[in-house]
């Protein structure tokens, strides 16, 4: 008889455990994540921008769940005349940040769009990024086709708001 009662309930403790212990850090807090294909994209955010500012800047992560790697191509956006992919390089002492064709996302692998790294630029804003704005952008990619996804501007997720001290460049 207690093996009965047992049973079924060491199989819930197992499923919820389960559930919570594979659950991504997006999911947990509270965070959208977009899927497309194989690809599933989260952490969307924008930097907010200064009055008069023309460029911005948006970061996401990209999880390639798929056999095979797949490619970043193009985005776009309506909030910028111009969108593109760049990254940061050195060039002798200095610290470049210079467009690319496309960003590579390796099967299985996850790659992150981060400040001081690779990223969206946005140029020629058609207004300022404020906080808590939403930046639609659409994502291509060779393999998954295109995403609409929504950056909210402020801070990246799971950063602590500490004043205005924050800066994402």
């Amino acid at each position: 008889m207690r093996t009965k009662f047992l049973s079924p309930v060491l199989l819930l403790f197992t499923t919820v455990f389960s559930a919570a212990l594979f659950t991504g850090t997006a999911a947990q807090a509270g965070e959208k994540t977009y899927k497309a294909v194989a690809m599933v994209i989260g952490s969307a955010w924008a930097a907010e921008t200064p009055r008069g500012a023309k460029t911005g800047a948006a970061y996401f992560t990209m999880t390639n769940g798929g056999s095979k790697a797949d490619y970043l191509i193009s985005v776009t956006s309506p909030v910028a005349r111009n969108v593109a992919l760049h990254a940061h390089r050195m060039v002798g002492n200095v610290m470049q940040m210079a467009p690319v064709l496309g960003i590579t996302i390796p099967a299985g692998q996850l790659v992150a769009l981060k400040p001081g790294g690779r990223h969206v630029m946005l140029i020629g804003l058609t207004k300022p990024l404020k906080d808590g704005d939403k930046v639609p952008l659409v994502l291509s990619f060779k393999y998954s086709g295109s995403i609409q996804i929504v950056a909210v501007v402020g801070l990246p997720p799971g950063a602590r708001k500490k004043g205005r001290s924050y800066k994402p460049y």
